[in-house]
């Protein structure tokens, strides 16, 4: 991870802390030695990287931030001036609008934009709004099914039962590479001792 390798510390939540995407979607602790940010493992995974690239733009700006309603339809919601800034970064980083040549775009080029950069298509539709790129008489109908889907797809990933899989694996992910790799560098040099490093990780020293 390109982020990690600049010293910012990535990691997810996991099933037992049982958050839901509505009450976070990402999480950012300003630190100028250790900046932290958290994203929601249950939220889908380009949803994931919208927020990754929010919560950044929240550490360049050095604005602590927890962020429930990280949403790409700015215009239309009432939020605050520096979440609006945040969310159009990642919307110009992740879908950059020199990409769109067509004058218009219809729902199957939606669908196909949707894909290529694997991101959502609901995103995808609010972007191309944004940018005017979307007829008028065609907005109302398009917009009501694709917030129907994302809807319908939110739910039936919040209701899905957890499996749980591999503890350590899991723990590994919500950590996050930058800081299992800290901690063993750590224990290694003898700063801390087995426990110590242990009890950091939630999971023996000795499995990262």
């Amino acid at each position: 991870n390109k982020a990690e390798d600049k010293g910012i510390f990535i990691g997810k939540t996991i099933s037992y802390h049982n958050i839901s995407v509505k009450n976070m979607r990402g999480l950012f602790i300003s630190n100028n030695y250790c900046p932290f940010i958290i994203l929601n493992k249950k939220d889908a995974v380009s949803a994931q990287i919208f927020s990754l690239i929010h919560e950044l733009a929240h550490l360049f700006r050095k604005t602590e931030s927890i962020s429930n309603n990280i949403d790409f339809r700015d215009s239309n919601n009432n939020i605050s001036p520096e979440e609006v800034f945040c969310n159009k970064v990642a919307a110009n980083l992740l879908l950059p609008a020199s990409e769109f040549t067509e004058s218009f775009y219809d729902k199957d080029s939606i669908e196909h934009l949707a894909d290529k950069y694997k991101l959502s298509e609901l995103f995808v539709f609010y972007r191309l709004k944004d940018l005017k790129k979307i007829k008028d008489q065609d907005l109302a109908d398009i917009e009501i099914v694709l917030k129907k889907e994302s809807e319908e797809n939110i739910k039936k990933k919040e209701l899905s039962k957890d499996k749980g899989g591999n503890y350590y694996n899991n723990m590994r992910d919500s950590n996050g590479a930058l800081f299992n790799r800290v901690v063993l560098g750590t224990y290694l040099e003898n700063k801390i001792n087995f426990t110590e490093a242990s009890n950091l990780l939630s999971f023996s020293v000795e499995k990262v």
